[in-house]
């Protein structure tokens, strides 16, 4: 039969101090909230109310349950660590599979992601979003993310490419969530940028500057080499002993002469000085245009600044005769638009 609950409103608590021979004494809390019903024969059945911050069933706090799943989650901190620190600096001491469920208990009422979006966008609406992906640490998915700001990601797929079929199935689920993507960055493949002007015309189109500098980077590293091979094959077969040792000291020199001005060491300064000054070609005209392709990136603040530096590039660049520079050229032909925006 149902019976009925008898409960003692307030709360109170009762503090005691243990005998130590501690500087300051140990205090101990007890918090205690008392309920009762009458059953048959009105016998008494004691019971526990819920109290606000105490676990009754866990006999932790639940202060203690959120640092130690913030400990795992957070920080990243394995459940051995977790333990021993609890032990050792909180004077708690927690068995490894407590944390565990602890972890499974606070994790089981979250949200998807597709239920949070929603939430978020009603304390912050996105009025622009950037679209992008990577490889994250510990995975070995491709990662599409989406953002309005640096520090706030609204949605993430996990995808096995970022190519084809698998990019449109994450601007789709975009789409299907509402966001208005203005703004994408791509790598130099063409089936990823193809598969956001389907999905978004509109949307601005932006070459990842980490590939752009390094599909330049690869076309110098390729014409250094072949100066350095043509005159390796010229001096052998002209039986030219200066020029088989400048070509043994540019091989030496090889990642020397693509490293940045700024970024070389006093002593690779004067070598690369005394060879300019030695080899007035290729080598001269080489770290030209090595400093020519960094202010662009680097030091030119102003679009305007940056087409007078890419115009000098271009005349600079085609009185070396070299296949390798002719396809740089092209290269800032067809990306200039999205690699300076």
């Amino acid at each position: 039969m149902p019976s009925t609950l008898y409960w003692r409103k307030a709360v109170y608590q009762v503090d005691r101090h243990e005998l130590s021979t501690f500087h300051q004494p140990m205090p101990y809390r007890f918090i205690l909230a008392q309920g009762y019903s009458l059953e048959e024969q009105t016998q008494r059945r004691d019971v526990t109310p819920d109290i606000q911050g105490v676990s009754t069933a866990q006999h932790m706090r639940h202060s203690s349950i959120r640092l130690a799943c913030s400990l795992a989650v957070g920080c990243g901190v394995s459940l051995r660590p977790i333990a021993v620190l609890f032990s050792a600096l909180l004077l708690l001491p927690i068995t490894q599979s407590s944390i565990k469920r602890w972890m499974d208990d606070m994790g089981t009422p979250v949200p998807s992601p597709e239920e949070m979006l929603p939430q978020g966008l009603v304390l912050i609406p996105a009025t622009e979003c950037h679209s992008d992906g990577s490889y994250p640490r510990g995975t070995a998915h491709w990662v599409m993310v989406v953002q309005d700001e640096p520090d706030r990601s609204l949605m993430t797929h996990a995808a096995g490419s970022e190519h084809g079929a698998d990019a449109r199935k994450f601007l789709q689920k975009r789409k299907d969530l509402g966001l208005h993507v203005t703004a994408a960055v791509a790598d130099d493949s063409q089936s990823f940028p193809e598969a956001i002007k389907a999905g978004s015309p509109q949307a601005r189109l932006q070459a990842d500057p980490f590939h752009t500098v390094k599909h330049l980077w690869g076309h110098l590293k390729k014409a250094r080499f072949s100066s350095r091979k043509k005159r390796k094959a010229r001096g052998e077969a002209q039986n030219d002993q200066a020029g088989i040792e400048l070509a043994k000291t540019l091989w030496t020199l090889r990642w020397s002469l693509l490293t940045q001005p700024t970024n070389l060491s006093a002593e690779d300064k004067q070598t690369i000085a005394a060879l300019e000054s030695t080899d007035e070609g290729f080598v001269q005209s080489f770290r030209n245009l090595l400093r020519q392709v960094v202010t662009i990136f680097d030091h030119a603040h102003r679009e305007a600044q940056a087409k007078r530096r890419l115009k000098q590039l271009r005349q600079d660049s085609r009185a070396v005769d070299d296949d390798h520079l002719a396809k740089m050229r092209t290269f800032f032909d067809t990306h200039w638009e999205q690699a300076l925006r």
